[in-house]
């Protein structure tokens, strides 16, 4: 659902102190996180990725500090996907052409 399309309900959320501190010190939006976080676990189709630090940091600017959704980013995700693929697939080829042509041999 589309951030424009919601409608919100306020809540009273307690959380411990270093938690609050860490989100602060990160810019977290608590709010988008909780978002997020309770979307993924109702969700039945989620996606985990391990990413490095630099990433998540743009993530969390990108999606709780400014009410971005993954539904923005999933055709993103697509075109990357498919572009791997194609690159995955035309080294596959490579591969095949340079076994057929003998370059590579089994030395059993």
């Amino acid at each position: 659902m589309r951030m424009s399309d919601a409608t919100f309900k306020r809540i009273s959320v307690m959380i411990r102190e270093d938690q609050h501190e860490k989100l602060l010190e990160l810019g977290i939006n608590v709010s988008g996180q909780l978002r997020d976080l309770i979307d993924d676990f109702l969700s039945e189709n989620t996606i985990t990725l391990s990413v490095s630090p630099e990433t998540m940091e743009i993530y969390h600017q990108v999606f709780t500090g400014t009410g971005a959704t993954d539904a923005e980013l999933e055709p993103l995700v697509v075109r990357a996907l498919r572009d791997l693929l194609a690159t995955r697939i035309s080294r596959m080829q490579n591969l095949q052409k340079r076994l057929e042509k003998g370059e590579l041999r089994d030395e059993r």
